[in-house]
């Protein structure tokens, strides 16, 4: 379903995932040209976000006895992927913090990374 929304939809489209499409904008690079390269891009770094998530989930969802040999590792495992999940959630909480308050381009991260910015159509 992810992949639908942001990879097929606005390669189909040029661009614009559902919800663009819904409020009318689109999705162009510096020229004003809406291409599938950026398009990919712009999707590889929503995706990355998300896969970081699910890592940490995953290291964090196995049970351990605490006599077992593995359970210190398991604690400092818990521990650095508890500080990287709390990183990025006040990057991110930040990050919109500052595109919402902030005059000027309004750029999140992920279309940065694209060379994006949102345009009326």
């Amino acid at each position: 379903m992810y992949a639908v929304v942001f990879a097929i939809v606005p390669i189909a489209t040029g661009g614009a995932t559902p919800g663009m499409l819904l409020l009318k904008f689109r999705m162009v690079d510096e020229d004003g040209n809406a291409n599938v390269t950026n398009t990919v891009r712009r999707y590889i770094s929503i995706f990355a976000t998300y896969c970081t998530f699910k890592v940490i989930e995953v290291l964090n969802s196995f049970p351990l006895n605490m006599e077992s040999d593995y359970y210190v590792i398991a604690v400092f495992t818990t521990l650095i992927t508890f500080i990287v999940a709390v990183v990025l959630y006040v990057t991110i909480v930040l990050h919109i913090v500052w595109v919402l308050i902030g005059r000027g381009k309004r750029r999140y991260y992920i279309d940065k990374a694209a060379r994006l910015r949102g345009t009326k159509k």
